[in-house]
Protein backbone atom coordinates (compact mmCIF):
# COMPACT_ATOMS: atom_id res chain seq x y z
CA UNK A 1 0.00 0.00 0.00
CA UNK A 2 1.59 3.30 -0.65
CA UNK A 3 -0.36 6.60 -0.34
CA UNK A 4 -2.24 8.22 -3.03
CA UNK A 5 -3.01 12.11 -3.93
CA UNK A 6 -6.21 13.40 -4.17
CA UNK A 7 -6.51 15.62 -7.45
CA UNK A 8 -9.26 17.82 -7.33
CA UNK A 9 -8.94 19.52 -10.61
CA UNK A 10 -8.86 16.12 -12.53
CA UNK A 11 -12.15 15.37 -11.18
CA UNK A 12 -14.03 18.27 -11.58
CA UNK A 13 -13.85 17.94 -15.12
CA UNK A 14 -14.78 14.45 -15.26
CA UNK A 15 -17.40 14.34 -12.52
CA UNK A 16 -20.94 15.48 -13.09
CA UNK A 17 -22.17 16.67 -9.71
CA UNK A 18 -25.41 17.74 -10.96
CA UNK A 19 -26.61 14.10 -11.52
CA UNK A 20 -25.20 12.89 -8.47
CA UNK A 21 -27.23 15.61 -6.61
CA UNK A 22 -30.02 14.31 -8.50
CA UNK A 23 -29.47 10.75 -7.89
CA UNK A 24 -28.44 12.13 -3.99
CA UNK A 25 -31.64 13.74 -3.86
CA UNK A 26 -33.39 10.63 -4.96
CA UNK A 27 -32.34 8.41 -2.14
CA UNK A 28 -33.58 10.58 0.19
CA UNK A 29 -37.03 10.11 -0.71
CA UNK A 30 -36.20 5.98 -0.79
CA UNK A 31 -38.71 4.85 2.29
CA UNK A 32 -36.92 1.32 2.83
CA UNK A 33 -32.67 0.19 2.62
CA UNK A 34 -33.87 -1.89 0.07
CA UNK A 35 -35.38 0.81 -2.15
CA UNK A 36 -31.97 2.70 -1.91
CA UNK A 37 -29.92 -0.54 -2.16
CA UNK A 38 -31.69 -1.25 -5.85
CA UNK A 39 -31.66 2.61 -6.68
CA UNK A 40 -27.83 2.69 -6.39
CA UNK A 41 -27.17 -0.68 -8.45
CA UNK A 42 -29.43 0.82 -11.22
CA UNK A 43 -27.48 3.96 -10.80
CA UNK A 44 -23.57 3.18 -10.65
CA UNK A 45 -22.23 6.80 -11.57
CA UNK A 46 -19.21 6.05 -9.75
CA UNK A 47 -17.95 4.45 -12.70
CA UNK A 48 -17.57 7.32 -14.72
CA UNK A 49 -14.60 8.10 -12.61
CA UNK A 50 -12.59 4.40 -12.15
CA UNK A 51 -10.16 4.78 -15.00
CA UNK A 52 -9.43 8.57 -13.41
CA UNK A 53 -8.40 6.62 -9.62
CA UNK A 54 -6.86 3.92 -11.74
CA UNK A 55 -4.87 6.81 -13.34
CA UNK A 56 -3.84 8.63 -10.18
CA UNK A 57 -2.33 5.11 -8.66
CA UNK A 58 -0.58 4.41 -11.78
CA UNK A 59 -2.91 1.47 -12.61
CA UNK A 60 -2.27 -0.22 -9.59
CA UNK A 61 -5.08 -0.79 -6.47
CA UNK A 62 -4.88 1.59 -3.94
CA UNK A 63 -4.60 -1.20 -1.52
CA UNK A 64 -3.14 -4.09 -2.92
CA UNK A 65 -0.82 -2.33 -5.54
CA UNK A 66 -1.98 -5.09 -7.90
CA UNK A 67 -1.96 -4.67 -11.35
CA UNK A 68 -2.77 -8.23 -12.88
CA UNK A 69 -5.57 -9.69 -12.64
CA UNK A 70 -4.10 -12.67 -11.26
CA UNK A 71 -2.75 -11.11 -7.88
CA UNK A 72 -6.89 -9.67 -8.04
CA UNK A 73 -6.13 -6.35 -10.13
CA UNK A 74 -9.39 -6.13 -11.97
CA UNK A 75 -10.62 -3.25 -10.65
CA UNK A 76 -13.95 -1.85 -9.22
CA UNK A 77 -14.83 1.66 -7.24
CA UNK A 78 -14.58 0.81 -3.59
CA UNK A 79 -16.92 3.15 -1.36
CA UNK A 80 -14.33 3.64 1.43
CA UNK A 81 -17.60 4.27 3.92
CA UNK A 82 -19.92 1.17 2.55
CA UNK A 83 -22.67 3.05 0.47
CA UNK A 84 -25.72 0.55 1.74
CA UNK A 85 -25.15 -1.34 4.87
CA UNK A 86 -22.32 -1.00 6.96
CA UNK A 87 -21.61 -3.64 9.88
CA UNK A 88 -18.58 -4.14 12.47
CA UNK A 89 -18.20 -7.86 13.17
CA UNK A 90 -15.13 -6.46 15.71
CA UNK A 91 -17.80 -4.83 17.82
CA UNK A 92 -20.36 -6.97 18.15
CA UNK A 93 -21.52 -7.26 14.69
CA UNK A 94 -22.89 -3.93 15.29
CA UNK A 95 -24.58 -2.62 11.92
CA UNK A 96 -26.18 -0.11 10.39
CA UNK A 97 -28.11 1.78 6.96
CA UNK A 98 -24.36 2.61 6.07
CA UNK A 99 -23.41 5.62 3.98
CA UNK A 100 -26.03 6.20 1.33
CA UNK A 101 -25.58 9.87 1.53
CA UNK A 102 -22.34 9.82 0.54
CA UNK A 103 -23.07 6.81 -2.34
CA UNK A 104 -22.41 9.90 -4.76
CA UNK A 105 -19.58 11.72 -3.36
CA UNK A 106 -16.18 11.30 -5.28
CA UNK A 107 -14.32 11.75 -1.80
CA UNK A 108 -15.71 8.57 -0.49
CA UNK A 109 -14.56 6.69 -3.95
CA UNK A 110 -11.01 4.36 -3.88
CA UNK A 111 -10.07 2.06 -6.52
CA UNK A 112 -10.07 -1.17 -5.72
CA UNK A 113 -8.88 -4.84 -6.75
CA UNK A 114 -11.90 -7.13 -6.75
CA UNK A 115 -10.21 -9.22 -4.18
CA UNK A 116 -10.15 -6.65 -1.58
CA UNK A 117 -13.55 -5.19 -2.38
CA UNK A 118 -15.96 -8.30 -2.75
CA UNK A 119 -17.00 -10.69 -0.31
CA UNK A 120 -15.38 -14.53 -1.50
CA UNK A 121 -13.91 -17.20 -0.13
CA UNK A 122 -10.61 -18.20 -0.16
CA UNK A 123 -9.41 -22.07 -1.40
CA UNK A 124 -10.09 -23.20 2.28
CA UNK A 125 -13.73 -21.68 3.00
CA UNK A 126 -12.81 -18.64 4.94
CA UNK A 127 -14.73 -15.26 3.98
CA UNK A 128 -12.46 -12.76 2.68
CA UNK A 129 -13.00 -9.10 1.14
CA UNK A 130 -14.10 -5.96 2.52
CA UNK A 131 -18.30 -6.19 1.12
CA UNK A 132 -19.89 -4.23 4.02
CA UNK A 133 -16.92 -4.21 6.94
CA UNK A 134 -16.18 -1.14 8.50
CA UNK A 135 -14.65 -1.47 11.74
CA UNK A 136 -14.57 1.33 14.51
CA UNK A 137 -12.68 1.87 17.37
CA UNK A 138 -15.35 0.66 19.71
CA UNK A 139 -19.17 -0.34 19.97
CA UNK A 140 -19.83 3.25 21.60
CA UNK A 141 -18.51 5.45 18.70
CA UNK A 142 -20.99 7.68 17.32
CA UNK A 143 -21.58 6.82 13.84
CA UNK A 144 -22.27 9.91 11.28
CA UNK A 145 -25.59 10.40 9.87
CA UNK A 146 -24.60 13.44 8.10
CA UNK A 147 -21.17 15.37 6.59
CA UNK A 148 -21.03 17.57 9.73
CA UNK A 149 -20.30 14.80 12.22
CA UNK A 150 -17.41 13.04 9.75
CA UNK A 151 -14.52 14.53 11.09
CA UNK A 152 -15.52 13.07 14.73
CA UNK A 153 -16.31 9.36 13.27
CA UNK A 154 -12.95 9.64 11.57
CA UNK A 155 -10.73 9.28 14.17
CA UNK A 156 -12.29 6.39 15.71
CA UNK A 157 -11.98 4.70 11.94
CA UNK A 158 -10.07 0.81 12.13
CA UNK A 159 -9.29 1.01 8.85
CA UNK A 160 -6.02 2.30 6.94
CA UNK A 161 -7.39 5.00 3.92
CA UNK A 162 -4.83 5.33 1.10
CA UNK A 163 -5.49 9.06 0.94
CA UNK A 164 -4.08 9.23 4.61
CA UNK A 165 -0.58 8.89 4.03
CA UNK A 166 0.16 9.40 7.71
CA UNK A 167 -1.44 6.20 8.35
CA UNK A 168 -0.26 4.43 5.21
CA UNK A 169 3.26 5.22 6.59
CA UNK A 170 2.15 2.33 9.72
CA UNK A 171 2.16 -0.55 6.41
CA UNK A 172 4.89 -1.85 5.52
CA UNK A 173 6.26 -5.29 4.32
CA UNK A 174 8.73 -8.56 5.75
CA UNK A 175 10.62 -10.57 3.87
CA UNK A 176 8.68 -13.39 3.71
CA UNK A 177 6.04 -11.25 1.68
CA UNK A 178 3.67 -10.57 4.65
CA UNK A 179 2.22 -7.52 5.85
CA UNK A 180 3.47 -5.89 9.07
CA UNK A 181 3.40 -2.32 11.08
CA UNK A 182 6.03 -0.08 11.18
CA UNK A 183 4.97 0.92 14.84
CA UNK A 184 4.64 -2.69 16.31
CA UNK A 185 5.20 -1.28 19.92
CA UNK A 186 2.04 0.99 19.37
CA UNK A 187 -0.97 -1.55 19.87
CA UNK A 188 -3.87 0.90 18.14
CA UNK A 189 -1.82 1.62 15.33
CA UNK A 190 -0.83 -2.11 15.04
CA UNK A 191 -4.72 -3.36 15.31
CA UNK A 192 -5.58 -0.80 12.27
CA UNK A 193 -3.16 -2.56 10.34
CA UNK A 194 -4.18 -5.63 11.17
CA UNK A 195 -8.03 -5.32 10.19
CA UNK A 196 -6.99 -3.50 7.12
CA UNK A 197 -4.88 -6.92 6.35
CA UNK A 198 -7.93 -9.04 6.88
CA UNK A 199 -10.80 -6.77 5.46
CA UNK A 200 -8.59 -6.01 2.53
CA UNK A 201 -7.91 -9.41 1.85
CA UNK A 202 -3.78 -8.13 1.92
CA UNK A 203 -2.37 -11.61 3.19
CA UNK A 204 -3.66 -13.59 0.10
CA UNK A 205 -1.51 -16.02 -0.97
CA UNK A 206 -0.85 -14.72 -4.39
CA UNK A 207 -0.02 -11.32 -2.80
CA UNK A 208 2.46 -12.69 -0.27
CA UNK A 209 4.28 -14.66 -3.02
CA UNK A 210 4.24 -11.61 -5.35
CA UNK A 211 5.79 -9.70 -2.61
CA UNK A 212 8.49 -12.22 -1.18
CA UNK A 213 9.52 -12.14 -5.56
CA UNK A 214 9.87 -8.55 -5.15
CA UNK A 215 12.11 -8.70 -1.88
CA UNK A 216 14.16 -11.34 -3.57
CA UNK A 217 14.72 -9.14 -6.61
CA UNK A 218 15.62 -5.85 -4.75
CA UNK A 219 18.38 -8.60 -2.53
CA UNK A 220 19.96 -9.83 -5.42
CA UNK A 221 19.61 -6.17 -6.97
CA UNK A 222 21.72 -4.84 -4.12
CA UNK A 223 24.22 -7.89 -3.83
CA UNK A 224 25.33 -7.57 -7.20
CA UNK A 225 25.86 -3.98 -6.70
CA UNK A 226 28.09 -4.44 -4.01
CA UNK A 227 30.00 -6.84 -5.44
CA UNK A 228 30.79 -5.22 -7.91
CA UNK A 229 31.49 -2.36 -5.44
CA UNK A 230 34.45 -4.01 -4.04
CA UNK A 231 35.34 -5.08 -7.76
CA UNK A 232 35.82 -1.12 -9.04
CA UNK A 233 38.46 -0.96 -6.07
CA UNK A 234 40.89 -3.53 -7.09
CA UNK A 235 40.88 -2.36 -10.44
CA UNK A 236 40.76 1.16 -9.84
CA UNK A 237 44.44 1.36 -11.67
CA UNK A 238 42.91 -0.07 -15.06
CA UNK A 239 40.66 2.81 -16.20
CA UNK A 240 38.92 0.76 -19.28
CA UNK A 241 37.88 -1.81 -16.92
CA UNK A 242 36.83 0.26 -14.08
CA UNK A 243 34.43 2.63 -16.59
CA UNK A 244 32.81 -0.46 -17.70
CA UNK A 245 32.07 -1.69 -14.16
CA UNK A 246 30.95 1.61 -13.13
CA UNK A 247 28.75 1.57 -16.27
CA UNK A 248 27.30 -1.98 -14.59
CA UNK A 249 26.72 0.03 -11.51
CA UNK A 250 24.55 2.46 -12.90
CA UNK A 251 22.38 0.06 -14.48
CA UNK A 252 21.79 -1.98 -11.52
CA UNK A 253 21.02 0.86 -9.40
CA UNK A 254 18.61 2.46 -12.10
CA UNK A 255 16.92 -0.92 -11.92
CA UNK A 256 16.48 -0.53 -8.29
CA UNK A 257 15.24 2.50 -8.72
CA UNK A 258 12.41 1.64 -10.87
CA UNK A 259 11.47 -0.87 -8.08
CA UNK A 260 10.65 1.93 -5.31
CA UNK A 261 9.19 4.12 -8.02
CA UNK A 262 5.55 4.88 -7.23
CA UNK A 263 4.68 2.94 -10.31
CA UNK A 264 5.90 0.20 -10.10
CA UNK A 265 4.07 -2.99 -8.98
CA UNK A 266 4.77 -3.47 -5.07
CA UNK A 267 6.95 -0.28 -4.57
CA UNK A 268 5.90 -0.59 -1.11
CA UNK A 269 7.61 -3.80 -1.00
CA UNK A 270 10.55 -2.28 -2.52
CA UNK A 271 10.94 0.30 0.10
CA UNK A 272 10.31 -2.20 2.63
CA UNK A 273 13.39 -4.02 1.87
CA UNK A 274 15.49 -0.61 1.57
CA UNK A 275 14.47 0.56 5.07
CA UNK A 276 15.40 -3.11 6.36
CA UNK A 277 18.67 -3.01 4.32
CA UNK A 278 20.05 -0.39 6.81
CA UNK A 279 22.49 0.79 4.42
CA UNK A 280 22.44 4.63 3.56
CA UNK A 281 22.95 4.29 -0.66
CA UNK A 282 20.16 1.75 -0.72
CA UNK A 283 17.45 3.91 1.41
CA UNK A 284 18.58 7.27 -0.58
CA UNK A 285 17.66 5.79 -4.01
CA UNK A 286 13.68 5.32 -3.06
CA UNK A 287 14.02 9.11 -0.75
CA UNK A 288 15.48 10.96 -4.08
CA UNK A 289 13.06 9.67 -6.22
CA UNK A 290 10.61 11.84 -8.23
CA UNK A 291 7.25 11.38 -8.40
CA UNK A 292 7.18 9.85 -12.43
CA UNK A 293 4.65 11.22 -14.89
CA UNK A 294 1.22 9.90 -14.43
CA UNK A 295 -0.10 7.32 -17.15
CA UNK A 296 -2.73 8.66 -19.74
CA UNK A 297 -6.10 8.68 -18.59
CA UNK A 298 -7.79 5.26 -19.81
CA UNK A 299 -11.41 6.15 -20.34
CA UNK A 300 -12.51 2.25 -21.01
CA UNK A 301 -14.62 0.89 -18.67
CA UNK A 302 -13.32 -1.26 -15.70
CA UNK A 303 -12.83 -4.83 -16.43
CA UNK A 304 -15.56 -6.26 -14.45
CA UNK A 305 -18.28 -3.69 -16.03
CA UNK A 306 -20.39 -6.14 -17.57
CA UNK A 307 -23.08 -3.09 -17.85
CA UNK A 308 -23.23 -2.44 -21.52
CA UNK A 309 -22.16 1.30 -22.68
CA UNK A 310 -25.16 3.62 -23.47
CA UNK A 311 -26.02 4.10 -27.42
CA UNK A 312 -25.84 7.70 -28.68
CA UNK A 313 -29.56 8.67 -29.78
CA UNK A 314 -30.20 9.31 -33.41
CA UNK A 315 -32.35 12.15 -32.03
CA UNK A 316 -29.94 13.60 -29.70
CA UNK A 317 -26.11 13.30 -31.01
CA UNK A 318 -24.70 16.81 -30.30
CA UNK A 319 -22.97 16.71 -33.42
CA UNK A 320 -25.73 17.56 -35.67
CA UNK A 321 -29.16 19.57 -35.07
CA UNK A 322 -31.40 17.90 -37.74
CA UNK A 323 -31.83 14.70 -35.87
CA UNK A 324 -29.59 12.14 -37.47
CA UNK A 325 -26.15 10.20 -36.31
CA UNK A 326 -23.12 11.45 -38.04
CA UNK A 327 -21.74 8.21 -39.15
CA UNK A 328 -25.28 7.59 -41.07
CA UNK A 329 -24.93 11.19 -42.58
CA UNK A 330 -21.59 10.89 -43.79
CA UNK A 331 -22.59 6.97 -44.83
CA UNK A 332 -25.14 9.27 -47.59
CA UNK A 333 -21.80 11.83 -48.75
CA UNK A 334 -19.75 9.85 -51.57
CA UNK A 335 -16.45 11.72 -50.82
CA UNK A 336 -14.65 11.64 -54.53
CA UNK A 337 -10.96 9.30 -54.32
CA UNK A 338 -7.84 11.18 -56.68
CA UNK A 339 -8.35 8.10 -58.51
CA UNK A 340 -12.42 8.70 -59.50
CA UNK A 341 -11.61 12.29 -59.92
CA UNK A 342 -8.79 11.32 -62.31
CA UNK A 343 -11.32 9.26 -63.84
CA UNK A 344 -14.04 12.09 -64.36
CA UNK A 345 -11.76 14.54 -65.79
CA UNK A 346 -10.35 11.80 -68.30
CA UNK A 347 -14.16 11.29 -69.77
CA UNK A 348 -14.66 14.86 -69.56
CA UNK A 349 -11.87 15.41 -72.00
CA UNK A 350 -12.90 12.20 -74.15
CA UNK A 351 -16.45 14.14 -74.39
CA UNK A 352 -15.07 16.98 -75.13
CA UNK A 353 -13.05 15.71 -78.36
CA UNK A 354 -15.73 13.98 -79.70
CA UNK A 355 -18.14 16.77 -79.63
CA UNK A 356 -15.53 18.97 -81.68
CA UNK A 357 -14.69 16.17 -84.28
CA UNK A 358 -16.51 16.60 -87.36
Amino acid sequence: MIPVRWRQDELDKKWDRVAAQKHTNELRVCATAEERSAYLDSHPLWRSVSALLKRWSYRKCWYTEAKTEQHGGRFEVDHFRPKCEARDPWNGNRTWDGYWWLAYDPTNFRLSATSANTVGRDADGNTSGKGACFPLRAPTVAIATCRAELDDETRDVMLIDPLDADAVADVSFREDGRVTCTSSDDELRSKRVELTVNVYNLDKEALIEARRDVWRECKSLVDKIEKKQHLLKSVASIPDVARSIEADITELRNELKLKQRADAEYAGTALAFARSRGVAWVMALGQNLAPPELPPLDDEAPANDTTEAPKPSRYEDPQLSFGFVAEEVVKTIERPTKASSKAKATASAAKGKRAKSP
